[in-house]
């Protein structure tokens, strides 16, 4: 697999990247929070599991990062999923989508795997919920403010 990759968006709120394949195969990999050297310098995550998840070239991979950290709640990221689902089916027509995730980016690989019509979804230790109000853990307190209660932050059946 080429190490290039395509941007097919890029704001301060979200960066999607696309890495060609062989197949009509698609992953979507939704970003961890990332580094602590990327986030001190306010930096968006790298692209993770983009060999792993394209078979070495043979899938078609979608990196989406959520740069605030939000969890993939913000407003503006929330309401991007059928935009980008449409550019992706303009470039390829998978038979088969998959979402991938670790941690930050497992909870949104499962909670819009759905939205994005994937047949399958693999989420490594994700939070099923990051409201305070459900779960008690405050390890990401520092990144709530940008966290949009309101928006979708517990996983539920329909998701999946």
């Amino acid at each position: 697999m080429s190490p290039c990759c395509r941007s097919l968006f890029s704001s301060p709120t979200l960066t999607v990247n696309y890495y060609p394949g062989g197949k009509d195969e698609i992953v979507y990999i939704f970003g961890s929070i990332g580094q602590n050297r990327d986030i001190r310098k306010a930096r968006p995550s790298r692209d993770e599991f983009v060999g792993f998840a394209s078979g070495g070239g043979a899938r078609h991979v979608v990196v989406i990062k959520d740069n605030l950290r939000s969890w993939f709640t913000n407003a503006d990221i929330s309401h991007t999923w059928q935009f980008i689902a449409s550019v992706v089916r303009g470039i390829v027509q998978p038979a088969r989508i998959s979402t991938l995730g670790l941690s930050m980016g497992g909870f949104a690989a499962l909670k819009y795997s759905s939205l994005l019509g994937a047949d399958t979804a693999i989420g490594f230790s994700p939070q099923f919920s990051i409201d305070p109000a459900v779960v008690k853990d405050r390890r990401w307190q520092r990144f709530m403010e940008n966290v949009d209660l309101s928006n979708q932050a517990t996983i539920g059946l329909h998701d999946i």
